[in-house]
């Protein structure tokens, strides 16, 4: 029963914007419809900026994808698949 009421709702909800879109029926509420609709007033442009590129101390060919540990030793090293400690030279 619950079922049959909830089809029957969706279905009335469809026929009721079938025709008007939702902008259009938002448009026509009092208090949604005053901030949706286009005021005197033209929004500030936005301004668009050019992120420089990162700059790092490696270059990107000696980028090899390893997260990099530091021992006791202050020794620089990486851990591959089994758990097996690789050193930087």
């Amino acid at each position: 029963m619950r079922l049959l009421i909830e089809l029957i709702i969706a279905a009335a909800l469809i026929a009721l914007v079938w025709n008007k879109s939702a902008k259009e029926w938002i448009g026509e509420a009092p208090v949604i419809g005053q901030h949706m609709t286009s005021s005197s007033q033209s929004p500030a442009p936005l301004v668009k900026t050019a992120v420089s590129p990162p700059t790092s101390a490696t270059s990107p060919k000696a980028f090899t994808g390893h997260i990099y540990y530091t021992d006791e030793q202050g020794k620089s090293y990486w851990l591959d698949a089994q758990g097996k400690r690789h050193y930087q030279p």
